[in-house]
């Protein structure tokens, strides 16, 4: 059983490496890097994601579990709700640091 699991991660492994060097993958990749701001980068980012599995799944059908798995880890991540606001380390103190200046 877990030499099976091994030869598919493996496999995924290979075809996963075939499809991130499809020609049309790395523009999207590049397109996604070269975009002024996060949302449009999140969103080629998405697409090149969605595009990468479709691939994979055409390489592979057999490992469309795993596929998902992936794909779904990736799009998560490119998420807007996964982003976290940054505060200015002065409004992190409380009201009795500030008075105390």
């Amino acid at each position: 059983m877990a030499e099976q699991v091994l030869k598919e991660k493996m496999r995924f492994r290979q075809i996963e490496s075939a499809a991130e060097r499809d020609p049309h993958a790395i523009e999207m990749w590049n397109t996604a890097n070269k975009q002024y701001t996060m949302e449009y980068r999140r969103e080629w980012q998405r697409l090149y994601y969605v595009y990468v599995c479709n691939i994979m799944r055409k390489l592979d059908p057999s490992l469309s579990q795993l596929i998902d798995a992936w794909e779904q880890t990736h799009l998560s991540a490119q998420s807007v709700h996964n982003s976290r606001p940054t505060v200015p380390q002065d409004e992190l103190r409380g009201p009795a640091e500030t008075q105390s200046r």
